[in-house]
Formats: C-alpha cells, structure tokens, sequence
C-alpha cells in the first residue's frame, strides 16, 4: 500500500512524473497534442486547473471557499464486505467503479481527493479529468466538457488524435462527480455516451460517484463499491479537522455516548455529525430524546449559530418569522407523508405539497421558490437531490416534524388523525413513534388503546398455540414479507431486519418483530461449528446483490425447529399488556387534571 503524505499544495514538480510519462507515450505514435506540456512555462497553467479540483465550498464553512487538504477526513469503502481506507487511485479495485453513497456522505469531497492524492505521493501514474456532471447541458454533452478540460490544462483535446490518445492511453483517468444531478431531459445521453466510452477505450478507468438507485447502477460495465458510514471511532478524528479544540470535541462525544441510542444512528454521514456539533454549540448538551434533538436543530440551523456572531441576522426570503417558518415546515412535512412522499420529491410535487401547507395554515403571502430557498439555502433541511428533484435531509426530519404537526392541532384533527393512521398505518409508523413521546395523553386515549384492543383480538390464538404453522399462517396474512440484511464477512451476521407493511398494525409490529430475530439469531448461535456455514449459505443462496434477503419462514421452521418461538410471541404480548395498563393510567392522569378544575 502506497502511503498518503499531505501536502500543503501541488506543485509543477509534483506534476512532472505524470507529465513526463504522457509526453514520451504520446511522442512514441506520433501524437502532436502536447506541444506546451513539453514546455516548463506552461506547467503552472496545468498546476493551478488540478488545484482547483481541492478548492470548495461545505456546510461548515458557508460560502468561504476551503481547501480540501485544511478539512478532509479519509473515506473509508465497503468492498467485499470490508471496510477499507483507499486513499489512492491505486488502491480501488481495477475496472471501472461507481462510489456509492446516501446525502451527506461525502462522495464529492472522496472523489476530488482521489483526483489529487495519487498526485500528492509523488507515485502517480494517471492524469486526472474531473468533470462534474451538473455542469453538462444539451449544448454541452460530456465528450464537449472533457475537451473543455483538456484545453484548459493545456492538452489540444479537439484534436481528434490526441483526444483518442488521453482516451485509451491508460494514462489519464475520468473521473465524473454526481450522476444523479445530470438534468432529466440529457440522462439517457450521458448514460449511452459513458456506455460508449467504456467499449471504444478500453483502458480508460471511469470512476463516477452517485446517490443509490440512479440510472447508471443498472450498468454491467461498473461495478459499485459503497462509502462505509461514520462509527464512533471516527468522530473525534473527524472533528479535530474542523479545528474544535479538544476540550470540544471530548465533551460533544461524551454528550453523543450519553444520548439515546436513536439519535447516535442518525450520526453516520459527516454532514450529520457537523449538525449535531451545530446543535450541541448551541445549547452545550446533546438533548436528552431525538424528538428534543429536532426542536433544537430547527432553531440551530436558522439561528443559533449566527447568534453567536455580532450583528447578524440572516435574511429568509419568505419574511417569516422563525416560528411561523417553523410551523410552515411541520404542516409541509405532514401534507408530503399525507401524499405517501417517503424522502424525495420533484418540484412540480413540490409545489403541490407547499400549496396545501399554505391553505392550512392560511398564509396568503409566501411562495413555494421563497420557501424551497430558506429550507435549502439557509436551514439545509431540504436538499437538492439531482436537477428538478429534491430531498429531506434525512427521513426522521420529516417524519419528527410531521409529528409535532399533529401534536399542534386541535382535539378535533387529532381525532382523525390517530383514526387515518389505524386504516393506513404503513406510512405513519415513525411518526406514531414520535407521538407516542410529544403528544402522549391523546396518543394512548384515541389510538394506543384502540390499536392493543385489535391486536390482542387478533393474537388470541397464541394462548393455546401449539404449532408454530399457525404463527406463519397469521403473518402471511397481515404482512407483505420478512427481509433481513445480511453480511457475509469473517463472521456472519445479520445487520438488519424489517417487516414488510402489509396490513401490519403499529402494535403487532412491535410484538412480531423482535422474536423472529430471535429465533434467527438462536439458529446462529446454535452451532458454531456447523450452523453457521449451513444457516447463512442458506440465507445467501437467496440474497440480492445489496445483500438484503427474503426469508422463507415455513422452511426455516421445517429445518431448524421453532426454537421457542411461540414462547417469544407470548412475553412480546404480556409486554405489550403492561403497556396497556400504563397508558391507562397516563390516561387517568390527564383527565383528573380537568377534574381538579371543576371542584
């Protein structure tokens, strides 16, 4: 492994390897293209175009441009089901790559530090083209803007020789940021002039980076690797690049580990730690719940960092208060889950969704572009997810903030709520969890109550249950399927598992799921010497290429036995019994309240 030494800055001489190299292979056939690389006085020209690929704007510096080598934190990939540092060029996998990676996980900020590292160690053997794909247009396709960035580094690339020669030399590398901001109208064109590239030169790496689920993924000529998250050990390295003392930096950790654990899941992307630091700054604790973590990361991300600075006062474009912008964004993520948005919305939905918000709350003058603005410019709660398209910065934003709608409204509204969410529970299942905690009293009186009545009606059958069959045929009955997520490494495991939402109840999903992991898990620990291998080749000879497989109940049952399945079913109820009971009490609670007022 060749070892990465940072370096303040690139210099000509840093260059000169790589130069070199090309100019003698392109003298070697002939190629006339590189007449001013022969020339020293041109080299500072190359030198500054592959500077500015480490010059940036981020979240945490605003609109001050940085550069890359004062901030970066190396990313680390998942291949094979490691995780691994490769910070040179060198060290990926050979053929063509997708890096893979969710919003806020840096994979603009990865693929610019691979375009210089190589470079930096003084061992490079590529020239690096770096093209961002939001810059393209009808009157700009990628072949136009990689010769674009041919001239600008002093390479004659409309020369049809010499742009053949950067091309299939194994020489250069392309290095394409974004696939999924390309406009809508020009994706099928990028997509077929990549596809054509990588048949015509074939040794010419292309390494493009994208969010999952984009066009370019379904390609068989690429091969997707994925940005690993951020873990624990991460943080404290990751922070000392943003120049937080240490002092800092030990008391936010301390205050991250003291925290519920559903708000440290929330912190694997770089973009999501820098938030919590913004929150922490401003009221010096990581909140105690994740419901009190979003109250205040709404108010941190309009105002409690400038409120640290002297006579600033950001100015929204909707000239809304804080607090009424803040109920604008609660009734806006209500109408988007109303309208089965999961994350991500286009604009014309956008403006849809916007449009019921303001006749709910009644605000005659604010405009969906004066919105989209204060939610993406100044909060960041609402990001740019690829041309005409846009998403919440993480699923539990909009789902924390949908919630505290419903906690806001009238008794009335809160009454056909809870009753929608018993006939459609599917898209409402976070944000019941939510409201279970900030809206407790009607929670448990018009639904928690009501749910456990159905549930246990339902599951009355587990009292005298004798065959596991019958638990099978219940939840073939009311669920859409039962998945785990595998991963296959030195030691098996199961990282994650999920019930489809079929007609499963809030409630029943809370008793359902936990033993069937169990029994899973107890198949695992049964044998290590045997179950293992056996148990996950199973599992595995079903996976889809993420890693994410359907089980088959009934035939796990029938090779491996029931393990007291049926036992787990029966203390999941007895749990949700005791629910019962508290909530009835809660419930006892509140209304002795407006008791004490009539005496």
């Amino acid at each position: 492994m060749i070892e990465y030494v940072a370096i303040k800055s690139i210099t000509p001489a840093l260059l000169a390897p790589v130069i070199n190299s090309v100019i003698a292979g392109a003298k070697k056939i002939g190629v006339k293209g590189f007449q001013k690389w022969e020339q020293l006085k041109f080299h500072t020209k190359i030198q500054k175009r592959i500077s500015s690929i480490e010059t940036l704007k981020t979240f945490w510096s605003a609109d001050k441009l940085v550069s890359l080598t004062d901030f970066y934190y190396p990313s680390k990939v998942d291949i094979d089901g490691k995780t691994r540092h490769c910070q040179l060029l060198s060290e990926l996998p050979e053929g063509n790559l997708i890096i893979e990676g969710i919003v806020g996980q840096g994979k603009s900020i990865y693929l610019r530090h691979l375009a210089t590292s190589e470079i930096r160690s003084n061992q490079s053997s590529n020239f690096p083209i770096f093209i961002e794909f939001r810059t393209l247009s009808k009157k700009m396709d990628l072949e136009i803007a990689i010769k674009n960035y041919l001239d600008d580094v002093n390479i004659d690339g409309y020369n049809e020789e010499t742009f053949d020669y950067v091309m299939n030399s194994g020489k250069f590398i392309l290095l394409l940021d974004a696939f999924d901001e390309i406009e809508e109208e020009i994706t099928k064109d990028i997509y077929l002039q990549i596809d054509k590239y990588t048949d015509k030169y074939e040794k010419l790496k292309i390494i493009i980076t994208s969010r999952p689920s984009a066009e370019i993924q379904k390609s068989s000529k690429f091969r997707v690797i994925k940005l690993a998250p951020l873990t624990e050990i991460d943080y404290s390295p990751f922070l000392s690049k943003l120049s937080l003392s240490s002092e800092f930096i030990a008391e936010v950790k301390s205050s991250i580990k003291n925290s519920p654990s559903k708000i440290s899941q929330l912190i694997t992307t770089p973009l999501m730690l820098t938030l919590v630091v913004l929150a922490y700054r401003s009221v010096k604790e990581i909140p105690e719940n994740l419901p009190d973590f979003f109250e205040v990361l709404f108010k941190c991300v309009f105002s409690g960092h400038d409120n640290a600075k002297p006579y600033i006062k950001r100015n929204l474009a909707t000239d809304l208060s804080e607090k009424k912008l803040q109920e604008l964004f609660e009734t806006f993520c209500f109408v988007c889950l109303k309208s089965k948005i999961a994350r991500s919305l286009n604009t014309m939905q956008f403006d849809n969704c916007f449009e019921s918000a303001k006749k709910l709350l009644e605000l005659a003058q604010c405009e969906a572009e004066d919105f989209r603005h204060d939610m993406n410019k100044v909060a960041c709660l609402i990001l740019p997810d690829g041309y005409d398209n846009w998403v919440f910065l993480h699923k539990s934003v909009m789902e924390y903030y949908a919630a505290s709608f419903v906690r806001k409204s009238s008794e009335d509204f809160a009454k056909k709520f809870y009753k929608h969410a018993m006939r459609d529970p599917a898209p409402w299942m976070e944000v019941l969890t939510f409201l279970n905690y900030i809206d407790e009293y009607r929670f448990n009186k018009y639904y928690l109550l009501l749910e456990l009545e159905a549930v246990f009606s339902e599951l009355s059958f587990i009292k005298d249950c004798k065959d596991s069959s019958e638990i099978v045929d219940y939840l073939e009955n009311i669920d859409g399927g039962f998945s785990v997520t595998l991963r296959f490494a030195e030691s098996p495991m199961i990282n994650s598992a999920s019930l489809g939402n079929g007609k499963l109840r809030f409630c029943n999903k809370n008793i359902v799921h936990a033993p069937l992991i169990s029994l899973l898990q107890r198949i695992i620990k049964e044998d290590k010497r045997v179950m293992d291998e056996e148990f996950f080749n199973f599992l595995k000879s079903g996976a889809s290429p993420d890693q994410r497989a359907s089980i088959d109940l009934r035939k796990v049952l029938k090779l491996y036995g029931d393990k007291g399945l049926i036992a787990d079913f029966k203390i999941m109820i007895d749990r949700m019994k005791s629910k019962e009971i508290i909530a009835i009490e809660n419930i006892r609670m509140h209304e002795s309240r407006s008791a004490f007022l009539e005496d």
